[in-house]
């Protein structure tokens, strides 16, 4: 058998009896070990069996076996925590009898049963209140009711019946007559009665309190308000014990218990995480019980805290309603009936009948038992039994009323003074009642009233004190020692107590014998004094402590230290025994003078002004002239009485008169001693005796002066020197020192003149001493006047003179904040109101602008900014509501309340617009469809929210379904500490939350003060703040830890904790700092935060101020939603709910926007097409832009822009604001690439950038500069419709409305962090806005506009709601389009100026801004200034090539129209002797015109004139070879080219006499070479062999050949090579990856931009690119600047093969080459800084600058020598397709019909240095190597009639036939080309025969393809923005080839080297 030790641990039998003590109380080692039951029974007291380890004792029933193991124990069955017996219990040994209370009978040996009438319920049903009786079933009505009642209670004794209903009413019944008790009580949860006195009580949801009413109406006050949160309540009167289940802070929840006077509070048990509710008593067995959701049982404990029991899982099929218990019997409802079960069988229960009864209360006169009550001879109007007297009561009156000593109600009185008046107000309910007491001429500084004698005393501002007897009018002067400045006087003794004006001296006047005395010398200043007169103390304030003394005298100790800055006064409640005051943070501070303990009222309740008297529980303020009447209890502002200015003080005016006096009354002289009643006289003071119990009269007394030739005082109490004796002032506390002097003083001496103190001076007779502020303040003080002689009468320059005398003060010390001068005229109007500092508030450490005074929001803590408001007076055309509120005139009787009150639809002449099934059946109400049953009240009366059908609801991806199944919560919410769901099943089942630092958690979970634990009751649930370590081990135990801060008592020992704002270390000793900042989730602070030691401040943004709580932000003006409900714009002001009709159209208005700097709303109209402007102020409308359609407008009011965006067309566009309507060619578009279905657009002008959404097939959010530059994606996942864009400049989030998803989500403006907020009130949301800490969001399913926290997504409320659909909202307010400076302002744009993203300021500020670029409209261009828009140069015209045409097209005809479907105005060229033109260039200045047939392979000259092209000779003629590549240096005419057969570069002169090899090195498919003669250097692409792969790259070299260099091989398939104007850029199409490439010539400064997936060919002209793209058989001609987006020029059905732009200006410059051939005979080749001369083939230097002839060389029959006479070959070597000779001549000049072997071995003939090929013949008609006969006919008729007009005649092989122009074919060229006609590009053609140069395209394609599969760029750049030498805008990429250490450069002596 186990051993189960006392902790729950459990032994094995083999520990049992081991020798070893393992169970704390030696179970496991009994004294039975080891011994058998046969010798003396084995030890034990009954019945022994044997054991392996030892002898096993046992018990008889109603034992227990003891520690020892041997004897038994008696089990006390009535200890346990729910006993057998109902009433009471008796133990006996073994066993156990109970019985009964009185009108019970035992029945079996543990029920009691009641004895009389049988058993009702007390209930409610149907508009009934009446009794169910359980005996026969039947319902007993009682009282008819109006409405359900919210709780019952009943007085059996008396007959009556008391409810409650949720119309604030508590009614009572009686011999069926009801009547109203009390009104305005909303919110009552619980009434039960106090059947000994026949009172109410009952606990207030709305209020959090617990209140005590009369029966008879009379009057109510409240017990509990603070710290509380009741729900039910049940009273015990019998004991005086009050009882409730109260919330307390987070989800604390507890079951309290008090006397019925609320004081001995305590928590009973913890009932956190158990849903409680329906408390009751069983009064009879003195248990409560109550009902737990969560457990699904029925929990009980004792009234006095023990015996806690639960019945579990008691209701496992449905949650009751309600619970009642009686006799041994539980009743219960639930939605099927009523039920019952006795107590000791739970499990067994039976069904009573079925109704409905929310409330049910056990009627018997058992429940309500008669007992004697203190109260019945009390004399209170409102008594409440208490635990806490010995007379068992406490007298309590109604709230309006004060208690009276006597114990009587009278209604609260007090006394004000001015400087000349005393004033007496009573507040008899609402009503004020105010009299005057007294007017005099003297200024009053403090004043105090005897109440029993009828004096008013008053000090004046001279210092002397008067008394004014009320009855008589007798004035009379009161003597005091000094000049005093406080009075105070001593109800009971009628003395008066004083403090001198120079704050050092309190002193006391016998009234009755007329004689001062000081009572205490300060060392300091006393600021004030507080005469506690009923309980015999004096109270000062003494640098900054609170010092207490006897009133008749002693020394003072220290009470309490005053923190912080006093703002106005410290007042005494006599009342309460506290001291009261303001701080300078509005902190109102109470002081226990008790308990010794400050704490603060609450930061959440500020008093305004100064504290000016108190009596609880009433508090008296003075603020702005007004005196404020408050009653602690709740806040409340009971009354505002208006005064003059100048009020001195204020006092409680309750006549004190009927006091009777403590019995016996020490007369004066007479001294009582302290802590009795005892009364000695004066000679017993200090006389050796001690009279008093405690000694008190021989305490400080003084035997010997401890200086010579002192006088001691004959109260033996104090020693003064002897020149104070007879002086005329009393020194001594009795006035013995000036008892006996002469009548006539003597004569001052001389050796011993009056002294005076620090701060005052002598007046001239020497007899007094005056207060430097009181000489020449124009009052006399000196009895010879001498304060008021030689003053100056003007004061001098820079001085202030005081305002009622002749005190003159330094200018400095004016407004200074301390007065000097008495009068305070030195501080007076110094403050001046500015229009941010209007208001001072807070005791003036607050200061708010203008705009916040009576917005309808506190912002100073006193609340004074929201005082003494008017009700707004509404402009014109404006209809001002019941509630003030102000909204369009327009609106009022529409059918839809606007006003909150409904009032704008009350009194309307015609019915509303809308059928009866959508109207509001009892007012001028409209509905639509989805507001029924939404959840928010529409209609006045509510009827749109009755009759609901509760259904199950689908929640969205984002949401929780609370268990109900019929709410939906964000998913965020779900464990957040805070119950969002109705049935709180959102927080169940949650991680156990864990305690703040400062908070103890139990084993169960709850949270508990540490000063619970170990107090010996238990709090926590399961007992774990109780254990053995609370008296093993504890704080006061050796050993304890030695703690940083505190240390506390626990059941493992003792622990340390830290104070709020730290945490304890991982040492267990130690606390640290806790930086709430960053570790407290939700944010503490809404803007930035800042944390402090043990603290943190929250700061706010430029722009806003931060609230009174200390943790939001507030902007100082008021903000307004615009919004476009259909077809309305409207505006809401935010604060004041405002609302105004801007403006209307025919159609919907999807999209707004405003422009605060001008007042201008924009708007698209859809009926017009345009973007209309409406002005806020005028309310002018205008048209802005017309001919557009817009899904989203922004509005950049930095530079002054207007963007909008186009989804049809899939273009966002701007156009410059202004007042003018602007015509269409003067916006721009500043996107329209890869836009797939634009939706929303958003701008942030500060940075520079936009944001736009995309609802396409796949969803995403971009962004780019305002420019269109720096493009990137900044989302795509987690997007299903983004349908509306905002930004939170705050944080710097995106936020996005998402229709789809239903939701709205937010990013960082780079994309990351997303967060997604999914609210069932957002099921279609379409425009969203963020301001500040919300979100706003309209929603056009539910037809309104919301909104609610940014972050959480709670607090949400609906601001508007109207019955059209909302779309576009934007927040109206000035800190949402600051004042920034534009760059557009410097920059000085021609046409528009768009920002585009900025630079950093600098390396360490870190901060950006937008820049400036100017843009043109369609149809202009940037000039190279950067800054005008204008139209090309004439002399720029574009060159098209089509196989066999060239068209000219001047670049000026941009400006006659862009996108045409035609060529715009041309001239055209036919090419009747082309073939099939390949490629062509030009030489601008001499007019020759370079063109390479593919079909031919030639390479012809022509000659440009007005009248068209003209032959002129064969440069090249290459048989069977393809010209790839050609460029013309049109400085020396010389031609490089390159071919398919000969890929290497080759230069030959201007009419090909001399033909060069200039790069020899292996190079492969050649496509493009590009020329700048006047530095030199020339660059190709070509094929590089790569990983044994070719691959296409770009190089570079000198033009003579050398120096080549690797410049760029990241591109697809480069062509059409340009050089820059000034030759430093590189420009090249890459038609592989449809971009148009640039960058510099050392390898950087790469750029790149979008052009066309067909890109085809590509030209420059200046700063303007040109391209042109092919689809499906259609070129199009684009162009753009590079920096705005491309346009289409115009489209043909055309093959254009290549395109060139030619100027005047375009080939400018020279080289070394420019002057007669740099001096070379042949070919002369330029190179950075000098020329190299070259010889053709066949020729040979003869220096540096001549060639001849290359000897010949004697070859044998059969073979020839090559072109450089190096080798011969055999004949079959040349032309066979295969390079032989080193110059590659045997393959050169290769042609059909020619052979080899045909040809002599003949010299090269003059010119054609070492051509071993005749040259080609002229164009004179002649037949030419390729056998086209081009002949001139002489008759046009062949043109005309044969070929239609459209083309020339030409003659091939004898045959006649047609060579069409560009844009005809055909035979006869009678065929226009059009879009169904195939028409193979010719460029695709040529570059098919460099096979190699496709495939390696195709191999870079998909290379890069995977590369960018692996880490794809979400980067989009669409500009090339670094044209020609201009600013870099876009973005750069790295190349690899680039070294900036290595710079080609060229040395005078013409060679190449490298740095």
């Amino acid at each position: 058998m186990a051993v189960r030790c006392p902790g729950g641990v459990c032994l094995t039998e083999d520990e049992r009896c081991d020798g070893k003590l393992q169970c704390s109380d030696g179970s496991d080692e009994p004294s039975t070990c080891g011994r058998t039951c046969s010798e003396e029974n084995g030890g034990c007291s009954h019945s022994c069996v044997d054991k392996p380890w030892g002898a096993l004792c046992s018990c008889p029933k109603g034992h227990r076996l003891s520690a020892d193991g041997a004897s038994c124990l008696d089990v006390d069955e009535c200890a346990l925590p729910y006993g057998p017996c109902m009433h009471f219990c008796v133990n006996t040994p073994g066993s156990f009898y109970c019985h009964c209370r009185d009108g019970f009978q035992l029945q079996g040996t543990t029920y009691c049963y009641s004895k009389g009438n049988s058993t009702k319920f007390l209930t409610a049903t149907k508009g009934t209140i009446g009794f169910l009786n359980l005996k026969t079933l039947r319902f007993e009505s009682i009282q008819s009711i109006g409405y359900d009642p919210l709780a019952l209670a009943f007085d059996l004794s008396r007959s009556s019946f008391y409810w409650a209903d949720d119309q604030g009413n508590i009614y009572k019944a009686k011999e069926q007559q009801r009547r109203i008790l009390y009104h305005g009580q909303y919110g009552v949860r619980s009434l039960v009665c106090d059947w000994l006195t026949g009172q109410l009580y009952w606990t207030n949801q709305k209020t959090r309190s617990i209140h005590v009413g009369a029966a008879d109406g009379s009057g109510f006050a409240t017990v509990l308000a603070k710290n509380i949160d009741p729900l039910e309540l049940v009273l015990l009167p019998i004991e005086s014990l009050l009882f409730w289940i109260n919330k307390g802070p987070g989800d604390k929840i507890t079951l309290e218990r008090s006397g019925m006077d609320g004081l001995k509070q305590e928590s009973l048990v913890v009932l956190t995480a158990q849903a409680p509710r329906s408390l009751t008593l069983d009064v009879t067995a003195r248990r409560l019980y109550w009902m737990s959701d969560f457990k699904k049982s029925i929990e009980t404990v004792r009234v006095d805290g023990s015996g806690r029991y639960s019945f579990l899982e008691f209701f496992k099929r449905r949650l009751a309603q309600s619970l009642a218990v009686f006799d041994r019997w539980f009743y219960w409802t639930d939605q099927k009936g009523l039920w019952r079960s006795p107590q000791d069988q739970p499990n067994q229960k039976n069904f009573i009948q079925r109704t409905t009864l929310p409330v049910l209360e056990a009627y018997h006169e058992q429940q309500q038992p008669k007992a004697p009550s203190a109260c019945v001879m009390s004399g209170c109007q409102l008594c409440m039994l208490t635990l806490d007297l010995p007379a068992g009561f406490t007298c309590t009156c109604p709230d309006d009323k004060l208690l009276v000593a006597d114990g009587s109600c009278e209604y609260p009185r007090f006394a004000y003074a001015t400087s000349t008046t005393l004033n007496l107000f009573e507040l008899k309910g609402k009503e004020l009642i105010k009299t005057k007491l007294l007017t005099t001429d003297d200024v009053m500084e403090s004043f105090d009233i005897d109440w029993r004698g009828d004096w008013v005393y008053w000090a004046n501002s001279t210092g002397h004190v008067m008394r004014w007897n009320l009855n008589t009018g007798q004035t009379e002067t009161v003597p005091t020692l000094r000049p005093a400045c406080v009075v105070a006087v001593d109800q009971k003794m009628r003395n008066l107590y004083w403090l001198s004006c120079d704050e050092v001296c309190v002193g006391v006047t016998n009234m009755d014998q007329g004689y001062p005395r000081r009572l205490y010398q300060s060392g300091s200043e006393v600021r004030d004094v507080y005469l506690d007169w009923q309980r015999g103390r004096l109270y000062l304030l003494e640098a900054g402590w609170i010092l207490s003394m006897r009133l008749p005298g002693g020394n003072p100790r220290k009470v309490l230290r005053v923190e912080g800055h006093v703002a106005g006064r410290i007042v005494l409640d006599l009342q309460s025994n506290t001291l009261l005051w303001n701080t300078e943070g509005d902190d109102l501070n109470i002081m226990s003078l008790l308990k010794s303990q400050t704490h603060l009222a609450g930061r959440e309740w500020n008093v305004p002004g100064s504290i000016m008297a108190a009596h609880s529980p009433l508090l008296v303020s003075l603020f702005n002239d007004v005196i404020t009447v408050w009653d602690r209890r709740d806040r409340r502002r009971v009354h505002d009485v208006p005064v003059g200015p100048g009020v001195v003080r204020v006092i409680v005016a309750l006549d004190v008169k009927e006091v009777p006096p403590a019995q016996p009354v020490c007369t004066s002289p007479s001294v009582m001693c302290r802590g009795s009643t005892l009364c000695i006289s004066q000679t017993q003071l200090c006389d050796t005796l001690k009279d008093c119990p405690d000694g008190f009269d021989e305490e400080s007394c003084i035997a010997k002066c401890p200086n010579r030739g002192e006088f001691r005082c004959k109260d033996r109490r104090k020693c003064i020197e002897r020149s104070l004796v007879c002086d005329g002032r009393a020194h001594c506390h009795d006035g013995s020192d000036e008892i006996g002097c002469p009548t006539i003083a003597a004569p001052t001496s001389q050796t011993a003149p009056l002294k005076c103190r620090m701060g005052s001076r002598l007046c001239k007779d020497g007899r007094e001493c005056v207060l430097h502020s009181h000489v020449c303040d124009g009052e006399v003080d000196c009895k010879d006047g001498s304060d008021e002689q030689d003053c100056e009468l003007l004061c001098k320059a820079g001085q202030f003179q005081c305002a009622h005398g002749k005190k003159c003060i330094d200018q400095q010390q004016v407004c200074d904040g301390k007065a000097q001068c008495q009068d305070r005229s030195d501080e007076m109007d110094c403050f001046k109101p500015t229009k941010s500092c209007s208001h001072r508030c807070d005791n003036n450490g607050r200061c708010i602008p203008e705009t916040f005074i009576c917005d309808g929001e506190r912002d100073c803590v006193d609340g004074s900014d929201e005082e003494d408001c008017v009700a707004i007076i509404c402009g014109q055309q404006q209809y001002q509501c019941s509630n003030g509120q102000c909204v369009s005139e327009a609106l009022r009787c529409d059918g839809h309340a606007d006003c909150g009150d409904h009032s704008d639809e009350v009194g309307c002449a015609k019915p509303p617009h809308c059928p009866p099934d959508l109207r509001c059946p009892n007012s001028h109400e409209c509905l639509v469809e989805e507001w029924l049953c939404d959840g928010e009240q529409d209609c006045l009366d509510g009827s749109d929210e009755m009759n609901c059908k509760v259904s199950p609801v689908t929640c969205g991806e984002f949401q929780w379904s609370c268990v109900s199944n019929t709410q939906c919560i964000p998913a965020t919410w779900r464990c957040d500490g805070q119950k969002d769901c109705e049935d709180y099943s959102d927080e169940a089942g949650c991680d156990q939350l864990k305690c703040s630092n400062q908070l103890y958690q139990c084993g169960s979970g709850e949270c508990v003060d540490h000063s619970l634990l170990c107090d010996h009751i238990i709090n926590c649930p399961d007992g774990s703040d109780e254990g053995h370590g609370c008296s093993t081990s504890n704080c006061s135990s050796p050993g304890t830890p030695q703690c940083d801060q505190h240390c506390v008592s626990t059941p493992y020992g003792p622990r340390c904790i830290c104070a709020a704002g730290f945490r304890l270390q991982a040492n267990g000793l130690s606390c640290v700092d806790v930086d709430e900042c960053k570790e407290v989730l939700p944010p503490v602070c809404s803007h930035t935060c800042l944390n402090t030691h043990s603290s943190f401040l929250c700061r706010c943004h430029h722009g806003y101020l931060l609230e009174p709580n200390g943790h939001s932000c507030k902007t100082q003006d008021e903000a307004h939603l615009l919004a476009s409900v259909q077809n309305e714009l409207l505006v809401l002001g935010l604060h004041s709910s405002s609302l105004s009709l801007l403006s209307t159209s025919q159609t919907p208005v999807f999209c707004v926007d405003y422009d605060w700097r001008d007042q201008r709303v924009y708007w698209v109209s859809l009926e017009e097409e345009s973007i209309k402007w409406t002005s806020i102020n005028t309310k002018d409308t205008g048209t802005l832009v017309k001919g557009v359609k817009s899904e989203s407008i922004a509005v950049d009011w930095v530079g002054r822009n207007l963007y909008w965006l186009d989804g049809l067309a899939s273009q966002i566009l701007a156009v410059r604001l202004g007042t003018s309507t602007v015509k269409s060619h003067n916006y721009i578009v500043v996107l329209d690439e890869d836009l797939e279905q634009p939706r929303s657009l958003l701008l942030l002008p500060h940075k520079g950038l936009m944001y736009w959404s995309e609802v396409g097939s796949n969803p995403q959010i971009e962004r780019s500069g305002m420019d269109g530059s720096e493009r990137k994606v900044v989302l795509t996942r987690g997007l299903g419709w983004p349908v509306s864009l905002s930004v939170d400049t705050l944080t710097d989030r995106i936020y996005w409305a998402d229709e789809k998803l239903q939701c709205i989500g937010s990013v960082s403006l780079e994309g990351h962090n997303v967060r997604l907020l999914q609210l069932t009130e957002m099921p279609s949301p379409f425009s969203v806005m963020v301001f500040n800490d919300m979100v706003y969001w309209s929603d056009t399913k539910r037809r309104t506009i919301q909104v609610s926290h940014k972050n959480t997504g709670k607090n949400r409320k609906v601001l508007l709601k109207r019955p059209g659909q909302p779309f576009g909202i934007r927040i109206m307010h000035p800190i949402r389009q600051t004042n920034v400076s534009s760059p557009c302002e410097k920059l000085q744009c021609s046409h528009i100026c768009l920002l585009a993203p900025g630079l950093s300021t600098g390396p360490r500020t870190g901060s950006t801004g937008p820049k400036a670029v100017c843009r043109c409209a369609a149809g202009l261009l940037l000039a190279g200034d950067g800054l005008t828009c204008s139209t090309l140069v004439d002399t720029t015209f574009l060159l098209l090539l089509s196989p066999t045409a060239v068209t000219q097209i001047y670049l000026s005809t941009i400006h006659d129209g862009v996108g045409l479907k035609r060529l715009p105005e041309h001239h055209i060229w036919s090419l009747p002797w082309a073939h099939q033109a390949s490629w062509l260039d030009l030489a601008v200045q001499e007019r020759n015109l370079y063109l390479a047939d593919a079909a031919q392979g030639s390479v012809d000259l022509l000659k440009l004139s007005s009248s068209g092209l003209t032959p002129d000779s064969r440069v090249l003629n290459l048989q069977d070879d393809t010209v790839m590549a050609l460029a013309v240096d049109w400085v020396t005419l010389n031609l490089y080219w390159s071919s398919r057969k000969q890929p290497d570069l080759h230069v030959t002169t201007t009419r090909g006499q001399h033909t060069a090899p200039l790069l020899q090195l292996g190079l492969q498919g050649t496509t493009s070479i590009a020329l700048h003669p006047p530095t030199g250097r020339l660059c190709f692409t070509v094929l590089g062999r790569v990983n044994v792969r070719s691959l296409p790259q770009v190089d570079c070299a000198f033009m003579d050949g050398r120096s080549q260099k690797l410049l760029w091989r990241k591109a697809v398939m480069p062509t059409s090579l340009l050089f820059s104007n000034k030759g430093t850029r590189l420009y090249w199409a890459d038609i592989g990856a449809g971009v148009i490439d640039s960058i510099l010539l050392d390898g950087s400064g790469y750029k790149q931009f979008k052009a066309d997936p067909g890109l085809m060919s590509f030209t420059l002209a200046e700063n303007v690119l040109l391209w042109s793209s092919l689809d499906k058989d259609v070129t199009r001609i684009w162009f753009s600047d590079g920096f705005q987006p491309k346009q289409l020029w115009f489209e043909v059905n055309t093959n254009v093969v290549a395109l060139r732009v030619y100027s005047k200006t375009s080939q400018k410059g020279t080289n070394s080459c420019s002057e007669r051939n740099g001096g070379c005979s042949q070919l002369c080749l330029a190179y950075p800084g000098g020329r190299s001369c070259r010889c053709g083939r066949g020729y040979q230097p003869v220096d540096t600058n001549t060639c001849s002839p290359v000897p010949p060389l004697q070859c044998p029959e059969g073979s020839r020598a090559c072109s450089d006479g190096s080798r011969c070959l055999p004949l079959t070597k040349f032309c066979n397709h295969q390079t032989d000779c080193l110059d590659h001549s045997d393959e050169i000049k290769c042609w059909s019909g020619v052979k080899p072997q045909d040809v002599s071995h003949s010299k090269p003939s003059p010119g054609h240095a070492g051509n071993t090929v005749p040259p080609s013949q002229d164009w004179s008609g002649r037949t030419t190597p390729g056998g086209v006969d081009v002949q001139k006919l002489d008759s046009e008729s062949c043109d005309a009639q044969q070929c239609n007009g459209h083309g020339k005649c030409v003659t091939r092989g004898g045959e006649t036939t047609c060579q069409c122009v560009l844009g005809y074919h055909g035979v006869f060229c009678e065929e226009g080309e059009g879009p169904g006609v195939s028409n193979a590009p010719l460029t695709l053609g040529i570059l098919s025969l460099i096979g190699g140069v496709l495939i390696a395209a195709v191999i870079i394609r998909k290379s890069r393809a995977r590369a960018a599969a692996r880490g794809q760029s979400t980067d989009k750049e669409t500009l090339m923005t670094n044209m020609d030498e201009q600013t870099v805008y876009a973005e750069s990429f790295n190349n690899d080839l680039y070294d900036p250490d290595q710079e080609l450069i060229s040395s005078a002596d013409g060679t190449s080297q490298h740095l």
